[in-house]
């Protein structure tokens, strides 16, 4: 099976994810500015259970094939693109099988300084960087790493086409 890269809009219109990025254009305006700095505010909402844990995921480059998926049932999880562009892959959960929706399957293309939040219980993988390795900062509740971790490995690898 193979899968397109499109827009993180794309991912976010499915309801995989909400999307974390700089405001653009006209209509962008910081919630509270002074001389000194602009703040925008209020671009998503992570609603951790319990305390939120933030770290950072060093990612290698590798073939652009995914075999694995992993999804969190009790939290959101921020992905945020820190040094340099990535790929992900994300699905829906099909609520019949606990398995990730392939009708839902996308690969999106995260830019440096912008982020995704998928929601609980979406399926993603790890990161693809553009170069030889890159990191991103991750957000999701305290417990999550210790008794959230549920994964999903696919019959063949889904392979991703730019």
């Amino acid at each position: 099976m193979e899968t397109k890269v499109t827009s993180i809009q794309t991912m976010a219109s499915k309801g995989i994810c909400q999307i974390v990025e700089m405001p653009k254009g006209e209509g962008a305006k910081p919630t509270i500015a002074s001389e000194v700095l602009d703040f925008y505010g209020r671009l998503a909402t992570v609603t951790p259970s319990g305390d939120l844990s933030l770290g950072f995921c060093v990612f290698r480059k590798r073939p652009l094939e995914v075999e694995e998926l992993e999804r969190h049932m009790d939290s959101q999880e921020l992905l945020f693109a820190v040094d340099d562009d990535f790929l992900i892959m994300a699905a829906l959960n099909d609520m019949a099988t606990g398995t990730p929706d392939l009708n839902s399957l996308t690969v999106a293309r995260v830019r440096r300084s912008s982020g995704v939040i998928f929601h609980p219980g979406v399926w993603h993988g790890v990161p693809f960087p553009f170069k030889e390795e890159s990191f991103a900062l991750v957000g999701f509740g305290t417990h999550t790493t210790d008794s959230d971790m549920h994964f999903h490995t696919f019959p063949e690898r889904i392979r991703i086409v730019i």
